[in-house]
């Protein structure tokens, strides 16, 4: 990522929607990857926060740095399931 991307995210909260989809994963993965120690917050939305997409989602970004950051919150209040 180039040297403004990161100074953008720095201690920015950013709200990720679409997290537990494939495009999502790869973009929390990347913003990990290339800001996540100075990022202040993740949010996650999603349809079902305690549903297996969000734990695996939770599990695959874990080992990240700054993945300590990522609160999971619901994000459908059409109580839809994964």
């Amino acid at each position: 990522w180039d040297q403004r991307i990161k100074d953008t995210y720095r201690e920015a909260t950013v709200a990720v929607l679409g997290a537990t989809g494939f495009v999502g994963r790869h973009y929390l993965h990347d913003l990990f990857n290339q800001a996540g120690v100075d990022l202040h917050q993740v949010s996650v939305l999603t349809r079902n926060p305690q549903g297996p997409a969000a734990r695996q989602m939770l599990d695959s970004v874990k080992e990240l740095p700054g993945s300590a950051k990522v609160t999971v919150s619901p994000g459908d209040h059409l109580d839809l399931q994964d």
